[in-house]
């Protein structure tokens, strides 16, 4: 099981300061178990068809309906352009009704910092490979023991990811994680709904 760190560079105000990007700290989630959707169109059934692309903005459109906190673009080989166009579309399923008082879903995009910006996206998720980070250090993956020692030494969420499921979310939450992010935990859910209810209703 893997380890997940994602550090969010947002745009505020619509604007960018001088000195380079107005960091916002990501405290720990109120309402519990945080929850990352992360992308992957080559996984669906109907990567190779025209309706590819439909299809995985209806995957975004009900996680964010289901109430998932963050989305991750993660479409690595996808041009700027075609990024960009695919997370403003996200955007666009995810943004919740003027009247709605449920809580917005953030949608990062990753490693491009050029694209969560001109997009207005919630976030980017850098990596190992992506701009460097002095404060951030990434590594191979690790276990629920590792899992545990990152989660008591930072006051930063810490999500799990690599391997997880709904039978072992609890135990990554009781490691210490703030939540999951997963790729076919969500993408592959039949119900997204039931889906998130069921991992709310874990505790840490």
């Amino acid at each position: 099981m893997a380890l997940g760190c994602w550090i969010s560079f947002l745009q505020l105000a619509g604007s960018v300061r001088a000195q380079g990007l107005i960091v916002s700290r990501l405290d720990k989630p109120s309402r519990g178990t945080l929850l990352c959707y992360v992308t992957d169109r080559h996984s669906l059934a109907a990567f190779e068809s025209p309706e590819s692309q439909e299809t995985l903005l209806s995957k975004i459109g009900a996680a964010a309906a289901a109430g998932v906190d963050w989305i991750q673009i993660r479409e690595k080989d996808l041009s700027g352009k075609d990024c960009g166009l695919l997370t403003r579309k996200a955007l666009q399923r995810a943004a919740k009704p003027p009247a709605s008082s449920a809580a917005p879903t953030r949608i990062l995009v990753n490693d491009r910092l050029d694209v969560a910006l001109s997009e207005h996206a919630g976030g980017v998720h850098l990596s190992e490979n992506s701009l460097p980070l002095p404060e951030a250090k990434f590594g191979a993956p690790q276990g629920l023991e590792r899992l545990a020692e990152v989660c008591r030494a930072v006051s930063v969420p810490v999500l799990a990811i690599g391997g997880v499921t709904l039978a072992n979310s609890a135990a990554c939450l009781a490691a210490g994680a703030s939540g999951i992010a997963a790729i076919r935990l969500f993408q592959d859910a039949p119900d997204m709904s039931s889906l998130v209810r069921s991992l709310r209703k874990l505790t840490r």
